[in-house]
């Protein structure tokens, strides 16, 4: 598993815990006893998301506003092998996009460079709320979006700070990375991160090679619990929240579905992702949610 030196892909569709994973885990790497800045963490990752733009344009020399998508692209798996070549640690780099091809049948993602990758994974009917609170959308339209298998983001009010993003269908987002066998690959359910924290950050790290004892986990942990991180944003703001009127840090919880959705929606969201929803545990096998 990770070495000294490459990319470690931090992966999820939007809103299934990827940020309050990567806040945790600057914290531990950061060695802080206390909660560090959450607007920091980047420099304590070693990365930006990888769809930042600023980004991508340090690695490329130019502005690639003055590219279409599909050019961009087309330079995104070059850009991220020489970042690899650059790096004297491992880097761990947050990413929403699907495990895609591209034309050439060159992934998106390359294997040079990589070590490793956590996949996280949520619930897709609390996904719902959340993607609809995050996009300011009604939920039956974020319901609509993941089952689409050509949803892409940003949308156009963030197009000149992050590059297009492949999502897919939520379950085709899932499939593209658990069905990937050329990268060594960590799956953690938010739920599970939720209700057993401390054997599902273990896991985590272990996965990562961080050493570090379980006293000091926990310790990390309750510092990085979702009312603490509701606090310092509400104090010192977070820079990933979508908008001014709303934060990032909302509710966290687990089943919220259960008193927002209708059965309609239920239903709908059922009958898009029956099949994944099953593999992980959100369904049983009659296709009936099952108890958090």
């Amino acid at each position: 598993m990770p070495g000294p030196k490459g990319i470690v892909w931090l992966s999820s569709y939007p809103k299934s815990g990827n940020t309050w994973f990567r806040i945790l885990l600057a914290r531990i790497l950061n060695k802080s006893t206390t909660l560090n800045d959450i607007n920091e963490m980047d420099s304590i990752l070693g990365s930006p998301m990888v769809a930042n733009r600023a980004w991508m344009n340090q690695a490329l020399g130019f502005d690639s506003q003055l590219l279409n998508d599909q050019e961009v692209d087309f330079l995104r798996p070059t850009a991220y092998q020489w970042v690899a070549q650059q790096l004297k640690q491992t880097t761990f780099i947050k990413i929403h996009d699907a495990y895609t091809h591209l034309e050439d049948k060159t992934p998106l993602i390359p294997t040079e460079g990589c070590l490793g990758a956590i996949y996280f994974i949520r619930n897709p009917l609390d996904v719902a709320i959340s993607l609809a609170h995050h996009a300011k959308c009604p939920i039956d339209w974020s319901i609509q979006m993941m089952a689409n298998p050509e949803f892409a983001v940003p949308f156009a009010g963030k197009k000149d700070k992050q590059l297009r993003q492949q999502l897919l269908s939520w379950s085709l987002h899932v499939q593209s990375w658990i069905a990937n066998p050329s990268i060594p690959l960590l799956v953690l359910r938010y739920e599970d991160m939720f209700f057993k924290p401390l054997e599902t950050f273990s896991r985590g790290m272990n996965f990562l090679n961080v050493d570090i004892s379980s006293q000091a986990l926990q310790q990390a942990i309750d510092d990085t619990s979702f009312d603490k991180l509701q606090d310092h944003e509400k104090q010192h703001g977070f820079k990933e929240k979508p908008a001014l009127d709303r934060p990032f840090f909302r509710k966290g919880i687990v089943g919220d579905w259960e008193n927002t959705l209708t059965e309609q929606q239920v239903q709908r969201v059922i009958a898009d992702h029956s099949e994944m929803m099953q593999a992980y545990g959100y369904l049983d096998e009659n296709n009936r949610p099952m108890p958090n």
